[in-house]
């Protein structure tokens, strides 16, 4: 009866505000109900809708319908960050590129699109051989884009699907804003807008990143990173050109340096006129031709 849930209202409210969990997928709720209903004293014959109805009508949760292609709902105890939401799309899912480093403090401000990352089941596969010109067609065309995104306040949430790591430099940190939060550590991100500067504001912004996580970065624990993820293109190639560029200390750069560059590699995809460096072997863009460098 609907009687028994307004009778449950403070037991109900006293659960969800004191739980560090701020959004839930309906079966979520379904299961709350289902481990509460005896001690709440929530009648047997009310259903999830009924509950579901209840806690929305009675401003207890915020139902949000997500315009992601296949769309998902979630309800929400306010506040809501958007960085909680987004961690609640996906069963361990972790926050990444520029959103991590937000977190980490290398961007000033919380960017316009939050970033969290699914990764993809461990198939088993590894990379082949590279070819120049199967890497020279590759990064002379724009990057692959997901349109797996959807507004949230005034954020757009964008779920990647990146490849299996088992989460290899994945934290956890209790945030005191936007609550109990999984995302990439501090090496981990460095690596990750390096690999993907689409998801980090440009080459730029992650020089930016890197200037800023200077005083802070393990250069064992970032080449660790790098090798345990196994790329196959040769992303010791771009980070070293960033570490250079960023003005870390020479030993930091060697140990880049020292690194096999077999092959002509890019700092980023589509880059209308850049410019080659024999140091690193790499292309960049031409925006940062202007910043000093110690190869020059």
């Amino acid at each position: 009866m609907l009687s028994s849930l307004y009778n449950a209202q403070g037991r109900i409210v006293y659960h969800l505000e004191w739980t560090p969990q701020r959004a839930w997928s309906r079966p979520q709720l379904e299961n709350l109900l289902t481990a509460h209903r005896s001690e709440w004293g929530v009648a047997a014959s009310v259903s999830t809708n009924r509950f579901l109805n209840f806690l929305t009508t009675e401003q207890i949760l915020t139902r949000y319908d997500l315009d992601f292609p296949q769309s998902v709902t979630r309800y929400c105890r306010e506040p809501c960050s958007p960085l909680a939401l987004a961690l609640s799309l996906r069963l361990d899912s972790y926050l990444c590129h520029h959103t991590a480093s937000y977190l980490h403090g290398l961007t000033p401000v919380l960017p316009p699109v939050v970033y969290v990352n699914s990764e993809q089941n461990n198939d088993g596969k590894t990379g082949s051989g590279l070819r120049q010109e199967s890497v020279d067609a590759v990064f002379q065309r724009g990057p692959r884009l997901t349109n797996n995104r959807a507004a949230y306040q005034d954020r757009e949430l964008c779920q990647l699907n990146g490849k299996y790591t088992a989460r290899f430099g994945v934290i956890e940190c209790l945030h005191p804003h936007h609550g109990p939060l999984r995302l990439t550590g501090l090496e981990r991100t460095l690596v990750d807008l390096a690999v993907r500067p689409c998801h980090a504001g440009g080459t730029n912004e992650v020089l930016r990143a890197y200037m800023a996580a200077a005083s802070r970065v393990s250069i064992e624990l970032l080449t660790d990173t790098l090798a345990a993820l196994d790329f196959t293109y040769p992303y010791h190639q771009a980070i070293g050109f960033y570490l250079e560029r960023a003005r870390y200390p020479k030993e930091a750069i060697d140990q880049l340096r020292a690194q096999p560059m077999e092959i002509d590699f890019y700092l980023d995809y589509a880059m209308p006129d850049p410019v080659y460096s024999s140091h690193w072997r790499l292309y960049y863009p031409r925006e940062l031709a202007s910043l000093d460098s110690k190869q020059q």
